[in-house]
């Protein structure tokens, strides 16, 4: 049987959401300036799709996790805060990266939300 706690799906996600937000920043500014805008394009794709990816991962990794608890009340508890972890992680993940666009505009993360 395994001890868990509900604030473990939480972090997980949170962790998920560092590593996919820093990868967001590294891309943009691996990302080249181009003068016909093709480099902010691809900047805000990056940003969206792992936008997108951070919480699909975030719950795979808490559905394994939670693969591991027997009592099946705690496992449906656990699933249940994966999936508003995963929420959260997604909505702290755009807020953030909207902060950070909009404290500077003239870098490279600044073309995420132009």
């Amino acid at each position: 049987m395994t001890q868990v706690s509900m604030s473990t799906a939480y972090i997980i996600a949170l962790v998920v959401m560092i590593v996919a937000f820093l990868a967001a920043y590294i891309i943009a500014g691996a990302i080249p300036f181009r003068p016909d805008d093709t480099g902010t394009t691809k900047r805000r794709l990056w940003f969206w799709l792992l936008a997108a990816v951070t919480p699909v991962v975030a719950f795979l990794i808490n559905a394994l996790y939670a693969g591991n608890i027997s009592v099946p009340n705690i496992k449906d508890t656990y699933i249940f805060h994966s999936g508003i972890s995963c929420a959260c992680s997604c909505i702290l993940y755009i807020v953030l990266g909207f902060i950070i666009s909009k404290s500077s505009p003239n870098s490279k993360v600044g073309t995420w939300f132009n």
